[in-house]
């Protein structure tokens, strides 16, 4: 009666802790959000823009974890103490020292990563962008709009560099309402002129979320050539000396945690039905536990506890285990004694067999028979089968290739062969089983489908690329002409697809290969010639873009595009004598075209070079603005003079600002 009302005192007290535990739960619960929030107002939150600093969030409500995990092991303590059974704090114990152990490695294992210096590195390549050498200002000005954290505090961008390679520029950065209200930056945070080869760089602001605009101005003298790179690197929430002395204070406390819990465990294994050491207590031992009543109650017998739980170890002598009699021996294996099973007598076994669903001794079963008889079709077949549905693909190839050996002509094995390389993503050797299937049996009706399926299968990623060229996704374009290109390695869309992905993406290198490759398997692709030549004018490489013209013009002489496209790489490569004979080319083939109409007017007008060094002397006025002016009509600057922003600005590359500033410098 004492031991019954000590437990049910046990038990009380158990349930009163958890229920603190859980009160105490809450209130952190609580203090996590209260808090969280807190710091996140003072960090900048904000609704208009919308911008919540999740970052400063995480970091309260990792801090307030560790508070919590001491106070739990403070509590489990306390339940492991009251608790009555044995069995009970055995359980608990192992349970948390389970627990214990998977969170070290969690945070041992994001320590590692954080520790990597490519986790910081990749982070960094993958967040910042920069354009080096790909913007040639030949006109008023360029803009790169960013932000100085994104909307939820998960990264934050650092520093600008800025470099100026040819000519002088004015670079600001300022806000981007400010300068979008009248592409006028009144409250820069920075503004300073650069001339060549001085890089500088720029301190972002850090406090809240600021839209941001880097703003480079050409000045006069000419066009002026510039490279950025705009830092950006996680919060240092997630990356740095912070999150690295979180992991170890996590892995600090469960290390101590788990090192206590291990003699509590030891202490109570004997006694736990839970552990494998238990050791059930024999009749003598219950009898003198409970009194005379225990002794005239039959011997207990063993307690049945399941499939799950450990087997009981008694004091008593075992009783020689009991033998089956109507359990059947293995199959025999084939021997000296047995025919060797092949064909129909091999299918009917394997018939028995997989009704028994035991696939282990179904393997075993067709090892042991190919290795008496490694030439054995089928089974061979059998056991690649059997690997085939358990989706052991590559031992499934193993066996179906090893028929191919022992018989190059069975076209079934190359099927199979085939189908077993799909899932392995081997799809190019696949295919080609599938067509050497084709060549040994024409009329073979699963070769055929397979090739048929592949083939609309194409069809269908192709289909899907284009639309997502179209929405502009083109990394997701590339990886769909890439599952093309895995089956058909000389799939001319698919590689001319890749290549002008590649291009938009402004990956030249990988553009020229994709279409390079494409040129080598169709020299006449005009396509593919056309991307190239696009590829080498957006990198200025005029020399290469004049060749592919020229090689383009020898196929296709009446094509009038040609000639113009060619008369302006020649322009920029300074051969302007070269350049009008280009232009009055395509005036044969096209006499009525005013665009080639007005480049030789343009090219052969003597007063042209003059008119375009005085309006070069206009701020904001380069070169190409300047012959754009020229070409448009304008021949003086009476002419601009006399003209309204408005119709000023309708020239190319003059915008409504600067027509503004022009109007604004001739009144002066």
């Amino acid at each position: 009666m004492r031991r019954f009302r000590d437990r049910l005192e046990g038990g009380y007290r158990v349930v009163r802790i958890r229920k603190l535990k859980h009160l105490m739960y809450l209130i952190f619960g609580v203090l996590i959000l209260v808090v969280g929030i807190l710091m996140m107002v003072l960090n900048g939150l904000t609704l208009d823009p919308f911008f919540l600093p999740l970052d400063m969030f995480l970091l309260v409500t990792l801090y307030f974890l560790i508070v919590v995990t001491g106070l739990n092991f403070l509590f489990r303590n306390l339940e492991i103490k009251h608790n009555a059974r044995n069995s009970q704090k055995h359980l608990m114990a192992r349970n948390s020292q389970r627990t214990g152990i998977a969170i070290i490695g969690i945070c041992a294992f994001v320590a590692i990563i954080i520790m990597l210096p490519a986790t910081a590195s990749s982070a960094n390549e993958i967040l910042s962008f920069e354009g080096r050498d790909a913007v040639t200002l030949a006109g008023d000005r360029f803009v790169r709009n960013f932000e100085n954290q994104d909307r939820l505090g998960l990264f934050k961008t650092e520093w600008v560099d800025v470099r100026v390679t040819i000519g002088q520029a004015i670079v600001q950065l300022c806000e981007k309402a400010d300068f979008g209200a009248d592409d006028v930056c009144d409250n820069p945070y920075f503004e300073m002129p650069l001339t060549a080869n001085i890089p500088r760089r720029i301190q972002v602001p850090e406090e809240g979320y600021v839209q941001l605009a880097l703003i480079i101005t050409n000045q006069p003298g000419g066009p002026s050539t510039f490279s950025y790179h705009v830092e950006r690197n996680p919060a240092p929430v997630f990356i740095g000396l912070q999150p690295l002395l979180i992991c170890l204070a996590f892995i600090v406390f469960n290390s101590a945690w788990t090192v206590y819990l291990q003699p509590i465990k030891r202490r109570y294994a004997t006694t736990s039905v839970y552990s494998e050491d238990y050791i059930a207590p024999t009749v003598a031992e219950t009898a003198l536990r409970t009194g005379a009543q225990a002794q005239r109650r039959p011997a207990p017998e063993a307690v049945r506890f399941g499939p799950t739980r450990p087997k009981i170890r008694r004091r008593e002598a075992a009783a020689p285990p009991l033998q089956d009699e109507d359990a059947l021996p293995p199959p025999p294996l084939p021997g000296t004694a047995h025919p060797l099973p092949k064909g129909d007598s091999l299918n009917e076994l394997m018939i028995i067999m997989d009704s028994e669903g035991d696939k282990k001794s179904t393997i075993g079963f067709l090892r042991n028979l190919i290795g008496m008889d490694p030439v054995n079709k089928d089974a061979l077949y059998h056991l690649g089968d059997v690997y085939q549905q358990e989706g052991n693909y590559q031992f499934a190839f193993n066996e179906y290739d090893r028929i191919t050996k022992i018989d190059p002509k069975d076209d079934r094995a190359w099927v199979k062969r085939g189908e077993a390389l799909m899932p392995l993503e081997r799809e190019l050797e696949a295919v080609g089983s599938f067509k050497h299937a084709i060549d040994l049996n024409a009329e073979n009706p699963a070769a055929t489908e397979w090739l048929r399926s592949i083939k609309r299968e194409n069809q269908k990623l192709m289909a899907r690329a284009i639309d997502r060229s179209t929405n502009k996704d083109f990394n997701g374009a590339i990886e769909l002409y890439d599952r093309i290109l895995r089956r058909a390695p000389v799939n001319v869309q698919a590689l001319l697809g890749k290549g002008t992905m590649y291009r938009r993406l402004e990956k030249w290198p990988a553009s020229l290969e994709a279409l390079n490759k494409v040129l080598e398997i169709d020299p006449e692709n005009v396509a593919a010639m056309r991307n190239k030549v696009e590829v080498f004018e957006s990198v200025m490489s005029w020399e290469e873009a004049l060749d592919c013209y020229d090689e383009m013009i020898e196929r296709a002489p009446d094509n009038y595009l040609d000639w113009v496209r060619r008369g302006d790489v020649l322009f920029e490569l300074g051969r302007t004598e070269d350049a009008i004979e280009s232009y009055r080319e395509a005036e044969k083939l096209n006499p009525d075209s005013e665009r080639v109409q007005k480049r030789i007017k343009l090219l052969t007008a003597p007063e042209m070079d003059e008119t375009v060094k005085k309006f070069t002397k206009i701020p904001g006025i380069g070169r190409s603005k300047a012959i754009a002016l020229f070409e448009a009509g304008y021949e003086s600057v009476d002419d601009l003079m006399k003209t309204g922003v408005k119709k000023l600005a309708k020239v190319k590359g003059i915008s409504r600002s600067l027509a503004k500033k022009i109007k604004q410098h001739l009144k002066d």
